[in-house]
């Protein structure tokens, strides 16, 4: 794992990962209506139906990916929870759950590069912010991630 103090949207990665939480509203909709959540939303509009249809079909999965054409090359966003319900904080459980599937997908390719489509993963610092949790929390569970998972923090590095 590699921390940069930048933002999701200014790193070179092939694999965007957006912090949402798991609440599907009345029309199918995956909630995203704060933080990066509301930022990818805004980027991509169909991003919110392709999450909650994702969720709905395979509710037992956390990491959910969508393939978007930027920059003339295809580029996957996928979600990333932090939280059950958007009104909620993040829990530690959640996020350790969605990290365990990030790294069960990015350390094959960055331990076999040449045998994948893609390489470079990148994350914001789950669960603080919308999410409630501090730096110091979170931190540690992400310690285990290969260095192809960029971990951005636009808050500064040394913040908490």
């Amino acid at each position: 794992m590699i921390l940069l103090n930048t933002s999701i949207w200014k790193v070179d990665a092939d694999a965007i990962g957006i912090t949402t939480n798991l609440n599907i509203n009345k029309v199918g909709n995956l909630v995203m209506g704060a933080g990066v959540a509301l930022q990818a939303r805004n980027f991509y509009p169909c991003l919110s139906r392709e999450f909650g249809t994702a969720i709905k079909e395979d509710p037992n999965t956390l990491l959910h990916w969508y393939e978007v054409e930027d920059n003339q090359r295809p580029r996957f966003l996928f979600s990333f929870p932090t939280k059950q319900n958007f009104w909620d904080n993040s829990t530690t459980d959640l996020i350790k759950r969605s990290v365990a599937e990030l790294d069960a997908v990015a350390r094959p390719i960055w331990e076999n590069p040449t045998k994948y489509r893609f390489m470079i993963f990148t994350i914001p610092i789950p669960g603080v912010g919308n999410g409630g949790l501090r730096k110091r929390t979170v931190m540690p569970l992400l310690q285990g991630l290969p260095d192809n998972v960029i971990v951005c923090n636009i808050n500064g590095i040394d913040q908490d």
